[in-house]
């Protein structure tokens, strides 16, 4: 039986589809850049692999004679500068790619055909991001065979390579969605990319930078709370939380945005967004001050804070440096099994909010901007 033909099918099979990841694929597999980019990025990794395993190689020369834990710490060392790298490179290709996806349409003027097909905008943001992503999944194939090596020599847990490749899958989809988003928003490609990239280096930087500056202003963790955290005369510390808060406030107004926008299909304006931001920017401030020694705490117990929470580059790190997973803290356990599946998890969270955010924006283009009132002639 030719289910093709059965009317079921035909009628779920256009809203199932997805010809924009299909001409995509093509158009960009078609060209010389495709090639080009894959060469380059094959041939670094396995340039790098080489050096990685030739410097390994001479440095344990000189050492003790032993040489299955002499080629079990090749093999880490390889596996992790390879991690390291492909984590760099997908970083810096993502936004690349899907940061002019809707912008290049504007400037060649086919978004409006685009928009004119009984395509919906989700179909044509899903088409688009999928089609970086599945350029992207290419580049780490094609890795695959040098991340192999690594396993030959030993030293390496299977469950270390999934959750690497998975966190690095993760904040790739990040990384496109956010420069799509921007894309969607702004009708420049040059704009969109730089706003894209800074965009990605605030979600990989902002957390560190913050406790840095904590660290850095308030060194001793021992303080009483009566000097500082209980008192608002204390002008260093109130300012410095103020703009922290600040700076760290607009993450959950934008998710509450847009959820505010899922749920009532919505958006909120530019004053909604503001009050809510200041709102947050207000509790947020208000928790620091009073408790300020429990906030100290948080950050220094451990040798992984768990305001890194979400952060691909801490996890990274737990997970290629077992022994740095928060041993003396005493959120210990929670790090060690939870720290790194979440920060997929919000990753993976982060991009649908942020899909369904560049599909409301497709979609006031789709409808245009509102009409003027015409008015009326008064009837002779």
């Amino acid at each position: 039986m030719d289910v093709s033909k059965h009317h079921v099918f035909n009628r779920k099979r256009p809203g199932l589809s997805l010809p924009v990841l299909m001409k995509e694929m093509r158009s960009r597999m078609r060209g010389i850049r495709a090639p080009i980019l894959l060469f380059i990025t094959t041939g670094l990794t396995i340039l790098v692999g080489l050096l990685i395993v030739g410097m390994s190689w001479n440095s344990y020369a000189d050492g003790p004679y032993d040489t299955y834990s002499n080629l079990a710490e090749i093999g880490k060392a390889l596996f992790i500068g390879l991690v390291i790298l492909e984590g760099i490179l997908c970083a810096v290709i993502a936004p690349a790619l899907t940061a002019g996806a809707i912008s290049i349409e504007r400037e060649q003027q086919t978004l409006d055909l685009l928009l004119l097909t009984r395509l919906s905008c989700s179909n044509i943001v899903l088409g688009k991001l999928f089609s970086s992503l599945g350029f992207l999944l290419v580049v780490l194939l094609c890795s695959l065979p040098v991340w192999a090596i690594s396993f030959l020599l030993g030293g390496i847990d299977p469950g270390q390579m999934f959750w690497s490749l998975m966190l690095i899958f993760t904040t790739v989809a990040l990384f496109g969605a956010i420069a799509l988003y921007c894309s969607t928003r702004y009708a420049k490609t040059a704009t969109s990319v730089a706003v894209a990239y800074c965009y990605c280096v605030l979600w990989l930087a902002l957390i560190p930078i913050c406790i840095a500056l904590f660290a850095t202003i308030f060194p001793d963790p021992s303080y009483s709370s009566t000097t500082i955290g209980q008192s608002w005369h204390d002008i260093p510390f109130v300012t410095f939380a103020a703009g922290s808060c600040a700076v760290l406030a607009l993450i959950p107004t934008t998710v509450l945005s847009i959820l505010i926008g899922l749920i009532f299909r919505h958006s909120l304006s530019r004053l909604a967004n503001i009050i809510l931001w200041a709102g947050i920017s207000g509790i947020g401030l208000v928790v620091m001050v009073e408790y300020a020694t429990a906030i100290s705490r948080l950050i220094y117990s451990g040798d992984v804070p768990l305001a890194f929470l979400g952060n691909p580059v801490a996890a990274i790190v737990v997970l290629l440096v077992p022994d740095i997973s928060a041993s003396g803290g005493s959120h210990s356990a929670f790090l060690t099994h939870y720290f790194i599946p979440l920060t997929a998890a919000i990753a993976l969270a982060c991009t649908l909010l942020v899909i369904a955010q560049t599909v409301q924006e497709l979609k006031r283009l789709r409808n245009g901007p509102p009409d003027a009132k015409v008015k009326r002639r008064p009837r002779k």
